[in-house]
């Protein structure tokens, strides 16, 4: 029988070695080390993404319609007062005659008094919808815009009657004579 004791041979049993940390007394180890690449790219990530961010924010955000508001001639806006006036008395005239539908003669005012406001006021209301107006202009203007709407593009009889369209002439009268720019 084999003796347990006797030397086995060191190429048969593979040798183990264990790294253990070497501590001297009193010294400090420096950490292990690694590139600075590592920090500036987690930098510049954390930059790409908040530039993102607001640029995100700053292409999407509703924009303010705010145009100066060019000054008018008071010349100017007493030709186009008497202009427009002359055309509601007009429209008013072919209403009674019975020579103009009331829808039709609703666009007319409309148009009127809409050239009228970007003559005086240097307003675009010839171009802009009633939910434009609402935003940019006086009260009194959206009103009657508002009023000209069922007649120009509705279906309800009472605002496609003879009275209704004399009622909006006489409403837009009113507003081009106290019209102050």
């Amino acid at each position: 029988m084999a003796d347990p004791t006797a030397a086995v041979p060191t190429a048969a049993v593979p040798a183990v070695t264990v790294l253990r940390p070497v501590v001297l007394e009193g010294e400090l180890v420096p950490t292990v080390g690694y590139s600075i690449l590592w920090p500036l790219l987690g930098f510049l990530l954390l930059v790409g993404i908040a530039a993102w961010f607001a640029l995100t924010l700053l292409l999407t955000r509703r924009r303010s319609v705010v145009a100066p508001v060019p000054v008018v001639r008071p010349s100017v806006v007493e030709a186009a007062r008497a202009r427009c006036l002359a055309e509601i008395a007009e429209v008013r005239a072919a209403v009674e005659r019975g020579e103009t539908s009331p829808r039709r003669a609703h666009h007319q005012l409309s148009r009127s008094v809409r050239s009228f406001v970007s003559t005086a006021s240097g307003l675009h209301a010839e171009r802009m919808t009633l939910e434009d107006l609402r935003a940019v202009a006086p009260p009194h203007l959206v009103d009657l815009v508002e009023r000209f709407y069922p007649a120009q593009f509705g279906t309800g009889e009472p605002s496609r009657t003879t009275d209704a369209a004399l009622g909006s002439a006489d409403a837009a009268t009113q507003l081009v004579r106290g019209w102050r720019a």
